[in-house]
């Protein structure tokens, strides 16, 4: 995953407005409104899509849990590079005894 994550686009910039269809010759996209969504991404290229309040609420959620795995994963390399400086003065300090008495 890491490999594809380095030459992964960033998303630079989100814009979007709301359409609302108020009357269609289909009664089904009367009164409906939309999302339309655009995201700037870092080499120029622009992604645009629509969707409807319960497909943008859905990707909310899913974002969401994206914000709560990447803090969860932020906080647990945090730990293990706190454990791993523990560790690493603990070996140190071990290392100066035995070169002490080798002394």
């Amino acid at each position: 995953m890491s490999s594809s994550t380095a030459s992964a686009r960033r998303v630079t910039d989100v814009t979007w407005r709301i359409d609302v269809v108020l009357a269609s010759s289909s009664c089904a996209k009367a009164n409906r409104a939309s999302a339309i969504v655009e995201l700037a991404l870092d080499d120029g290229a622009r992604v645009t899509f629509e969707c409807e309040l319960e497909a943008l609420d859905g990707l909310r959620e899913s974002v969401a849990h994206v914000v709560h795995d990447m803090t969860w994963a932020s906080a647990s390399v945090a730990n293990v590079d706190a454990i791993g400086g523990k560790a690493r003065g603990g070996y140190d300090a071990i290392a100066r005894a035995v070169q002490e008495k080798k002394a």
